[in-house]
């Protein structure tokens, strides 16, 4: 299998690379997507950007500090903005999935997305949960075709003074992934997929080149794949000294990384 972390960042990539440790954008979504090389399948974990795990600290110089447990959208502040910090959320994501390889990762910052919507001729959703304070037509249980900044507005917002607010906007995430992905692989061709890829990077830092990505396309294509896999994994929210904290179920997440990394033999 090779996997790779998908991350939404919540500052423009124009504003990052600061050297100002701590300052540098936070992973607000958190996706690993694991592909299938001999059969082409494609799934997906989301993980809360809540989630308690051990981080690499770094001070201003860019000096190791060690390690300290704590919200996992933090690892990406503590880097530039761009390569290391994705290095550095990588790390503790492997660290969460007791040591299981993150061979390659792709961040892009919110901006992007009303760019990558609009050029797949916008997604269509069930509004999930009222959203009509930041735009009247998400109405919950409305069937709405996002476009534009209304598409940024469905996956980024939520009301943080609501303990569990990242569960709820994970469950939209989760929905417009799930959607936008069997709109690009149904009827879709290798060219299509690398438009979007272009149409990306202005908006994206990823160690994954055009010619990775067509061979990666390529491998869930001729196995006619259409959609992803989406799972999460179980756990509870607390409140924390200072902000919510998801804690996993342990058992729950062993189970997630046997199930995407494994195969299971019969005897």
């Amino acid at each position: 299998v090779v996997s790779i972390l998908c991350l939404g960042i919540d500052r423009e990539l124009s504003q990052t690379g600061t050297d100002q440790i701590g300052e540098n954008g936070q992973a607000d979504a958190v996706f690993l997507a694991v592909l299938n090389k001999k059969t082409g399948a494609l799934s997906f974990l989301n993980i809360s950007r809540e989630t308690m795990v051990d981080i690499n600290r770094y001070n201003v110089e860019g000096r190791f500090l060690g390690t300290q447990r704590m919200q996992l959208c933090l690892s990406y502040a503590y880097g530039d903005g761009r390569e290391k910090s994705c290095e550095n959320t990588a790390e503790a994501v492997s660290r969460l999935l007791y040591g299981m390889p993150v061979h390659a990762y792709a961040a892009i910052d919110y901006s992007g997305i009303p760019v990558l919507n609009d050029a797949v001729g916008g997604i269509t959703v069930e509004v999930l949960e009222d959203l009509t304070e930041k735009d009247q037509e998400l109405e919950q249980g409305a069937v709405v075709t996002l476009h534009g900044e209304q598409a940024e507005t469905y996956v980024r917002y939520r009301d943080t003074t609501v303990l569990d607010s990242n569960n709820f906007r994970m469950a939209r995430q989760k929905q417009y992934l799930t959607t936008f992905l069997k709109q690009v692989l149904s009827g879709t061709g290798i060219g299509d997929i690398l438009s979007l890829y272009q149409k990306a990077e202005d908006y994206m830092v990823t160690d994954i080149d055009l010619s990775q990505m067509a061979y990666l396309a390529s491998l869930v294509l001729q196995n006619g794949i259409h959609d992803g896999t989406m799972v999460s994994i179980p756990g509870t929210v607390v409140k924390g000294e200072q902000y919510a904290e998801f804690v996993p179920d342990e058992e729950a997440l062993y189970e997630r990384v046997l199930e995407l990394f494994y195969t299971k033999i019969t005897e």
